[in-house]
C-alpha cells in the first residue's frame, strides 16, 4: 500500500493536523488510542498534516468512542475508517457510499470530501455530492449527519456518521 507499504486493513482512521502541528497531533492520537490497542501506530503521509492511524485491534466505532473522550488541541479533523479501499474505480467508491447510506434516514447530509494526489483521478467532491443527491439525500453543509471520503493517493477512507466537535476548530466524524 502506498504511504509506507502497510496493509490497508490496518488503516483505522485519517487525521488532519492544524498547520505545522503534525508532531504534536501524533502524540495526541497515540495518547487517545493506546487504551484500545497498545500496538497502535500513527504514520505521517507524504501530504503535510495528514496522518494515518494503524491498528490490528481498533475499528471505526472504537476509534470514534476513544476520540470523543478527549479534546484535541492539534487536530482539525478525524475520520474513522468504516471502509478502506485501495485503488478503487469510481463505481466501487460509489457502491461503498451506497452501502454505507443504505437504511440511513433521508435527512440532510453533509458531504466531506478531500481527495489528494492520485486519488483525484478517481473522483472528486462534486462527483460525490452529485452521487449522494442522486440517492435521495439533500446535501447541506450544516447537517450533523455526514458521509466522508478522504484519500491518500489511491488509498480511500470512507465513513458515515455524525459530526461532533473534538476541540477548538476540530471535527470528529462519530461512527456508530
Amino acid at each position: 500500500m502506498p504511504p509506507n507499504g502497510h496493509m490497508p486493513q490496518l488503516v483505522k482512521a485519517l487525521a488532519v493536523s492544524k498547520p505545522s502541528r503534525d508532531y504534536w497531533l501524533e502524540e495526541e492520537l497515540l495518547d487517545a488510542f493506546i487504551a484500545g490497542d497498545e500496538g497502535v501506530k500513527v504514520e505521517k503521509t507524504r501530504f503535510p498534516g495528514v496522518l494515518l492511524v494503524l491498528s490490528e485491534r481498533l475499528d471505526a466505532h472504537r476509534v470514534s468512542s476513544l476520540a470523543s473522550k478527549i479534546e484535541f488541541s492539534f487536530m482539525s479533523r478525524l475520520v474513522p475508517a468504516s471502509r478502506v479501499l485501495m485503488g478503487p474505480s469510481r463505481g466501487e467508491l460509489f457502491n461503498v457510499i451506497l452501502e454505507l447510506l443504505e437504511g440511513a434516514p433521508r435527512t440532510p447530509l453533509r458531504v466531506m470530501v478531500t481527495v489528494r494526489g492520485y486519488g483525484k483521478n478517481i473522483s472528486g467532491s462534486e462527483e460525490v455530492s452529485s452521487h449522494v443527491s442522486s440517492l435521495g439525500f439533500t446535501v447541506s453543509r450544516r447537517a450533523s449527519r455526514a458521509i466522508a471520503v478522504e484519500s491518500v493517493d489511491d488509498l480511500f477512507i470512507v465513513a458515515y456518521g455524525i459530526t461532533r466537535v473534538c476541540g477548538l476548530n476540530c471535527t470528529l466524524l462519530y461512527v456508530d
